[in-house]
């Protein structure tokens, strides 16, 4: 079935027809690949940002707290020590309110892992502080020395190595989301240069189709119309 069999009405709805559907069908393209741009940015926006941000943030108390302990063993009078423990105790509340906004942004296994080791190991670290603390109350500065040695120093470099492992998980996740929409942008670029190209394409083929067709069947009429008035004036002479 061809162009000819249709009237003029129903070409032209035809045509026009498939050319809004093919431009309709790239805006909706467009749209989308739009869409899953702005998702990547969101995640960087809401949650990877953030989360480097807390993780910072957590490892800079944590250094507080360790710096604290030292004060306990170099000035381990009654006073300087109930003055630490309580700036300890207030510097573990911030921690404990940094640990529940991260615990909010965790959003991979590997990130929820390296969350719960740092939070396991500080609780370990603070009740080492409380063991240290009652040490130099004690006038046992030696043995306050020796466990700071033996395993406080320990539990500071996890510290340490938990809060460098949060912060990595979430730069490889901003990483990760900017090549995502870099891909995105790619893709939907060329994607939207091939249906531009369709779409002239398509234009040009359906006008010169739809040409043709007008064409022909004008010329048919006129052929026919000629044939005719030849028979009238072969009737007429005869």
């Amino acid at each position: 079935m061809t162009l000819r069999a249709f009237n003029i009405a129903t070409r032209s709805l035809l045509c026009f027809g498939l050319l809004a559907a093919l431009v309709a069908g790239l805006g909706i393209f467009g749209i989308t690949q739009m869409s899953q741009i702005r998702g990547q940015s969101l995640v960087i926006e809401n949650n990877s940002v953030p989360s480097i941000v807390e993780a910072d943030n957590l490892a800079l108390q944590l250094a507080r707290t360790r710096i604290e302990v030292l004060r306990l063993l170099a000035i381990p009078d009654a006073s300087t020590v109930a003055n630490t423990r309580r700036k300890i105790d207030s510097i573990s509340g911030e921690v404990a309110e940094a640990f529940g906004r991260y615990a909010k942004l965790v959003s991979s296994d590997r990130e929820r892992r390296a969350f719960e080791s740092l939070r396991q190991v500080h609780r370990d670290y603070l009740n080492n502080v409380n063991q240290l603390a009652d040490l130099v109350v004690a006038g046992k500065v030696e043995e306050g020395r020796a466990l700071v040695q033996s395993g406080m120093a320990q539990l500071g470099a996890r510290m340490n190595e938990s809060t460098e492992a949060l912060r990595k998980v979430n730069q490889e996740g901003v990483k990760a989301a900017a090549e995502n929409a870099g891909v995105t942008y790619s893709n939907s670029k060329t994607i939207t240069w091939l249906s531009i190209g369709l779409a002239l394409g398509l234009t040009l083929l359906l006008a010169w189709r739809m040409t043709v067709s007008l064409t022909y069947r004008t010329s048919a009429r006129q052929t026919q119309l000629e044939y005719r008035v030849k028979d009238n004036r072969a009737c007429a002479d005869s």
